[in-house]
């Protein structure tokens, strides 16, 4: 079928190449994102700042975050294509991702990249599988682009490791750019993670 005119019409629980994947619709980032924010919660309070950072900021990634994306991409899609993307993200045991779809760019954001188990012998092939599953929805759509912000090195590594030399990453510098404002007496070490799109509004 040509992209994106089959839309959704795969199941939220569709197993693919590795057995453990599967697809998440609204009520599987919910699940997600209560998780992820819980662990989020236990790492800050168990990690001391590193010498020389004055304070940790973070925005959680909470379900309601999410739904202010899925809102406007599902607004967006019923005016350009007559339906809204059901799917929202993807899941391998304990690593998951969840995404935005921008009509108007014609690409699908990453909003949030959750690793909720420390880094194993696995790490690498589930986050290409992840990745797999991002690119499959980008053409279920007709997109032919895949953005993440302030992607972890493992990330960038298993892009590459799937789509090689179309893998591109540069730093923003004129637009839209995710900022902290700090308002005080004096210019101190913030420290800021994470910074997805997921808290971009």
């Amino acid at each position: 079928m040509p992209a994106g005119e089959s839309g959704d019409t795969r199941t939220p629980n569709l197993d693919e190449k590795f057995s453990t994947l599967k697809y998440l619709d609204r009520s599987g980032v919910e699940a997600l994102c209560a998780a992820d924010v819980e662990n989020l919660r236990t790492d800050y309070e168990s990690q001391r700042l590193e010498e020389g950072t004055y304070a940790r900021a973070t925005f959680l990634p909470t379900f309601a975050q999410a739904c202010w994306h899925f809102g406007t991409e599902e607004y967006v899609a019923q005016i350009v294509r007559g339906k809204s993307p059901k799917i929202k993200g993807a899941k391998v045991d304990d690593i998951a991702l969840y995404w935005s779809h921008d009509f108007n760019a014609r690409k699908l954001v990453i909003l949030r990249f959750a690793f909720l188990k420390p880094a194993s012998d696995k790490t690498m092939s589930d986050t290409v599988a992840l990745l797999e599953a991002a690119e499959k929805e980008a053409r279920e759509w007709g997109f032919d682009q895949i953005v993440a912000w302030n992607p972890s090195k493992g990330i960038i590594d298993a892009a590459h490791a799937l789509a090689k030399d179309r893998v591109e990453v540069y730093d923003r510098m004129d637009d839209s750019i995710p900022s902290l404002r700090w308002r005080g007496e004096e210019e101190r070490s913030i420290e800021w993670n994470p910074n997805e799109k997921y808290a971009w509004c």
